[in-house]
């Protein structure tokens, strides 16, 4: 699983809110769990919401202290 996604569709509020935000499928969303955001779509969440991308990667990063 890839901490950084994972920790991203969970403060946008789970896989629906993230495929809406998005404008994806939940089977995307649920893809990107495993094996990342893609570059593109990483790049549109830190532009339309750096504090819930920030708040991501500092959360995957202190799960993956642990």
């Amino acid at each position: 699983m890839d901490k950084l996604s994972d920790a991203a569709i969970r403060f946008l509020g789970g896989d629906k809110s993230a495929a809406d935000f998005f404008g994806v499928t939940l089977g995307a969303v649920s893809q990107w769990r495993y094996n990342g955001l893609p570059p593109a779509r990483e790049l549109e969440l830190i532009k339309r919401k750096p504090d819930v991308y920030f708040a991501a990667q500092s959360d995957a990063n202190l799960i993956s202290t642990k």
